[in-house]
């Protein structure tokens, strides 16, 4: 509603989004790598450990988004992606997830901000509804030949 309504957001709410931009590409990452491993489809030798790295959530996020970035240029990664149908029901994939992976050297750089369409794309946890400054909106219908308004 902010992008829409609001005039965009501070250099610090932008920040604020960027762990789970992160997460995104490190959880998309993770499903196609343990998928990979279930359909035979293994990695390059030496890249098998990247797949550890990118899970393990106690790496730091720029080794771990260097490792998603070297599997996303791996075969047996794009092959499992292409099938994705085959694990959709029991491991779904974020439909943006291909979005962020193609994205991903933009988003491991070191000054990295997310953009509008980031944000867009992101999945994010919510915890319940919050609601902002109320913006001034006219409207009107007509109800059963009766004009209604209000703000």
């Amino acid at each position: 509603m902010k992008i829409i309504h609001g005039q965009g957001f501070s250099e610090n709410e932008l920040a604020d989004f960027r762990p789970d931009v992160y997460r995104n590409l490190t959880d998309a990452m993770a499903t196609l790598v343990l998928q990979a491993e279930r359909l035979c489809l293994l990695p390059s030798e030496g890249l098998v450990e990247e797949g550890d790295t990118a899970r393990d959530p106690e790496q730091p996020w720029v080794r771990r988004l260097a490792a998603v970035s070297r599997l996303w240029e791996e075969a047996a990664i794009q092959e499992t992606y292409r099938r994705r149908a085959q694990f959709s029901t029991t491991h779904p994939i974020n439909v943006s997830a291909k979005y962020f992976l193609d994205m991903v050297e933009r988003i491991a750089a070191p000054n990295y901000l997310p953009i509008t369409e980031d944000i867009v794309r992101m999945r994010r946890s919510t915890v319940g509804v919050s609601s902002g400054p109320r913006l001034p909106c006219a409207w009107q219908w007509k109800e059963r030949g009766v004009l209604v308004q209000g703000y």
